[in-house]
C-alpha cells in the first residue's frame, strides 16, 4: 500500500494525468468539430432542450466521463517508463489499472477545478469569474452631451 501512495505523489503521475486531460481535450474538439450536433445546444438549467438528438445524449452523459479512463488504459498499453516512475507498476494488468485510475482521478480533478474556479478548457475562464476592478463606476457608462 505504500508504495501506491508513493507512486501517487511522484511527478510521472502528474504527467500521466495531464496528459490524459490534453488527449481528452483534443479528442473531444476533434469529434466536435466533425460532428457539431454531438455539442450541447444549452445549458442544463436552459429551459430549452439541452440534446439535439440521443447520440449527442450518450456523448455528452455517458462517451465524455468514460472517455479519459480510456485514454489512460489506452497509455497505459505502451510501456513508457517517464509515465510510472522508478516504483510504477511492471506488468501490464498493473498499467492498465494504474491508467484506468489516473484517467478517472484526473477527469475528477478537471471537473471540481472546473466548478470551484470557473476554468474550462472548452471556454476558458468565465468572465464573471474576475472580480470588477476597483476603480469602475458602480452603474453603465454616462451617456454623451445633446447636439443643440
Amino acid at each position: 500500500m505504500d508504495q501506491a501512495l508513493d507512486q501517487l505523489e511522484q511527478t510521472s503521475t502528474l504527467i500521466f494525468g495531464a496528459c490524459v486531460v490534453l488527449l481528452t481535450f483534443f479528442l473531444r474538439r476533434l469529434v466536435e468539430t466533425t460532428f457539431p450536433s454531438l455539442k450541447k445546444k444549452a445549458d442544463e438549467n436552459a429551459p430549452m432542450a439541452i440534446y439535439e438528438h440521443t447520440m449527442s445524449r450518450y456523448w455528452n452523459q455517458v462517451i465524455l466521463y468514460a472517455l479519459p479512463s480510456i485514454l489512460g488504459a489506452l497509455i497505459s498499453l505502451f510501456n513508457i517508463p517517464y509515465l510510472y516512475g522508478d516504483n510504477g507498476p511492471r506488468t501490464l494488468g498493473g498499467r492498465i489499472f494504474m491508467g484506468i485510475f489516473i484517467g478517472g482521478a484526473s477527469a475528477f480533478v478537471y471537473k471540481a477545478v472546473k466548478k470551484r474556479w470557473g476554468i474550462d478548457l472548452n471556454t476558458g475562464l468565465k468572465p464573471s469569474s474576475f472580480p470588477p476592478p476597483a476603480d469602475a463606476p458602480a452603474g453603465p457608462p454616462p451617456l454623451p452631451p445633446a447636439a443643440p
